[in-house]
């Protein structure tokens, strides 16, 4: 008998620490939706994390005036007598009931200026949580003394993490939905300290908000890989991957099976399965790679989209990642927040200035190099994992608080003069596909940290692809300079591979090319030529052209980060000219040739130059093996500029050079002749 009271004792006190336990919140954990200082002086909020039954958070209008909350209004409390799953709204009707008692009578919001501050612990001792406030009148302060009209703001709460909302001078406002209700908590955190996303009057209540907001970073698409980070640092994998199905790993959803949660291992070029996902340490800033099945619960149901979140406190500032020199490096978005890979470039000088994330949908990578790239504006999103490479002493990788935008939505950036893209768009039945040329005034005809290599994706299925080549290395973004000697050519293949017991094979198919210079340095001039019949086009905006990709060879399979090879070479060539290509031209008291009018051309173009006196001259043309095939003069002229043109339409499109001679002297421009 002795020993069954024990037993019992035991079991009561374990169930009273689990009826007693609650979820402890951290700033920015909640927000509010409505406030209404009209009316029944009733409000609305959100929980961003799962609430447990029993948590108890305050809702107080006294001011905080910097030490302590005063005393001279009334605080709520509310004890949730159930589980509350995050973004459902919460609602205060005005009356005292069910989970709402006070704590200290008197609470009572004012049309004319208030503030709510939520938080936990107590009132001598609060945690404070979120704050919202409104006014017509100032009702944040940083200065002088408190009413009951107006707050400090707590040292935890800040305008610029949105855990404190500061609205206009009405008395009632309502947070529109259509301004939208999923995101992370960050994204609705913002979206709810905007203003103008707000409904709000003077003169009626608003009722409670009836709608569920949803928290978390999506997962859409079809079963895939992903590249994945977490905001929360510690033992969060299972937390973190709670929404989708694990397997292969202890503590997964089932520990048989093949395990598809993995890292990376940069000292050896190979992905490692992890091995438990509740003891195993997850680091701010790192990436992991996870297949995602599209059914998440294994009962035969597609399940996509979910949503990602995790529980407890974001990292802060500065997110410091040890890495390894001379290596790919998987990294991820250490925030809630989106942050910029431009800034990232900026405080990351010993790597590469390129980022890769994994696009599934197309079976490629996105990346983005500053200026261009299909990683748009180069912003990554919360919960996203990447590859960076780094240089040699590139063993940290800093993500400093100046990475984060703060913001959801377009993000837009100033550019250098004369600097831009141009895009080269291919589709086919089997897909899409892009590469980029950027330019700018730091860019290099060889490679530099600026390029962003093509690299092989991580399935392995079907897929088109579409590269320039800097010498044998593929490239999706090519950084290239905005001045350059003569005419520019860059390589161009497109791809489509098919799996093969070895790795892939390509093969024959019709594809579409499009491309975008909407961006392109207006003084620079892109034509298209196919290497094997010499046919050149003139790039122009909205046009397309119908091409045919090779079975040209196979490529194998490889571990880890690997590039596309050369496998033959390229069909197709993309030629630039600009109207400010270096040339040899000098002083105009000098020998001097100037560029050829118009170059490229179809027809005749006109070649001028300058001699500084009377004298012999003699201009040849030589085809791109070197050889003479046509002399346009040989006799003398007078000084000054001279102009003559030539007609090369008994020749075949291509590239010439035009040599001209005077005394000892010689000059030489490159031509570009298109029939």
């Amino acid at each position: 008998m002795q020993r069954l009271k024990k037993y019992l004792f035991l079991y009561s006190l374990a169930l009273s620490s689990m009826l007693m336990a609650q979820t402890i919140l951290s700033a920015g954990d909640l927000v509010f939706v409505t406030v209404n200082a009209d009316g029944n002086k009733n409000f609305d909020f959100v929980p961003l994390i799962d609430l447990d039954a029993n948590t108890v958070i305050y809702f107080s209008d006294n001011p905080w005036d910097g030490s302590e909350l005063k005393t001279t209004e009334g605080t709520l409390k509310y004890t949730a007598s159930a589980a509350v799953y995050a973004g459902t709204v919460v609602s205060y009707s005005g009356a005292i009931s069910g989970d709402w008692t006070n704590e200290d009578a008197g609470f009572n919001p004012s049309g004319t200026g208030d503030n709510i501050l939520a938080f936990q612990g107590s009132s001598s001792s609060p945690t404070f949580i979120a704050g919202v406030g409104w006014a017509r009148g100032t009702t944040w302060i940083s200065s002088g003394s408190t009413t009951t009209n107006n707050s400090y703001i707590p040292s935890a709460l800040s305008t610029s993490n949105h855990s404190i909302i500061s609205l206009s001078t009405k008395d009632n406002y309502q947070y529109d939905t259509s301004k939208g209700i999923i995101g992370t908590k960050s994204d609705l955190r913002y979206l709810l300290s905007q203003v103008d996303n707000y409904n709000s009057n003077s003169s009626s209540a608003y009722s409670a908000l009836s709608t569920t907001f949803t928290v978390g970073q999506a997962i859409s698409g079809d079963s895939g890989f992903r590249m994945l980070s977490s905001p929360v640092a510690g033992t969060t994998y299972d937390d973190l991957l709670a929404p989708l199905w694990t397997q292969g790993i202890t503590n997964a959803d089932v520990s048989s099976g093949d395990a598809n949660v993995w890292i990376y291992d940069p000292v050896n070029s190979l992905f490692k399965a992890m091995t438990n996902l509740t003891t195993s340490t997850y680091t701010a800033g790192n990436g992991l790679l996870i297949y995602v099945f599209s059914d998440t619960d294994n009962d035969g149901v597609d399940d996509l989209p979910v949503y990602l979140n995790v529980s407890g406190t974001e990292s802060t500032p500065t997110v410091s990642v040890s890495t390894t020199e001379s290596a790919w490096n998987l990294l991820g978005n250490p925030y809630e927040s989106t942050i910029d890979a431009d800034q990232l470039f900026s405080d990351n000088t010993d790597f590469s200035s390129v980022v890769y994330v994994w696009d599934d949908a197309n079976s490629q990578y996105q990346s983005w190099n500053g200026t261009t790239g299909g990683l748009t504006d180069g912003l990554i999103a919360p919960y996203q994992g990447f590859w960076v490479e780094s240089n040699a002493g590139g063993t940290t990788y800093d993500f400093k608080s100046d990475c984060k935008t703060g913001t959801v939505g377009t993000f837009l950036k100033s550019r250098e003069a004369r600097s831009g893209s141009l895009v080269i768009h291919v589709e086919s039945e089997q897909g899409k596909a892009s590469t980029y040329l950027s330019f700018s005034s730091d860019g290099y005809l060889a490679l530099d940290i600026r390029d962003a290599f093509q690299l092989m994706p991580l399935d392995i299925k079907r897929h088109l692809a579409v590269m320039t080549f800097s010498d044998t290395t593929a490239l999706q973004i090519q950084h290239l300079p905005n001045i350059w000697p003569g005419i520019l050519s860059i390589p161009l293949e497109m791809v489509l591979l098919e799996p093969n017991a070895y790795g892939y094979v390509s093969i024959d198919a019709p594809i579409k090319m499009t491309w975008d210079i909407s961006s392109l340095p207006k003084d620079i001039v892109a034509y298209l030529k196919n290497s094997n019949t010499d046919q050149y086009i003139k790039l122009v905006e909205g046009g397309s052209i119908e091409v045919q990709t090779r079975g040209v060879g196979t490529i194998p399979l490889r571990t880890g980060v690997s590039v596309y090879p050369k496998i033959d070479t390229p069909q197709y060539e993309l030629m630039f000219v600009s109207a400010n290509m270096e040339t040899d031209s000098e002083t105009p008291n000098r020998f001097s040739l100037h560029p050829a009018f118009p170059n490229p051309f179809n027809g005749t173009t006109t070649l001028s130059f300058e001699i500084p006196k009377k004298g012999s001259v003699r201009i040849y043309i030589y085809n791109i093996r070197g050889e003479q095939v046509d002399y346009i003069i040989n006799e003398p002229q007078l000084a000054g500029k001279q102009s003559i043109q030539w007609d090369p339409s008994p020749l075949a499109s291509g590239i010439y050079f035009c040599r001209i001679q005077f005394g000892q002297q010689s000059k030489t421009n490159k031509l570009l002749f298109m029939k």
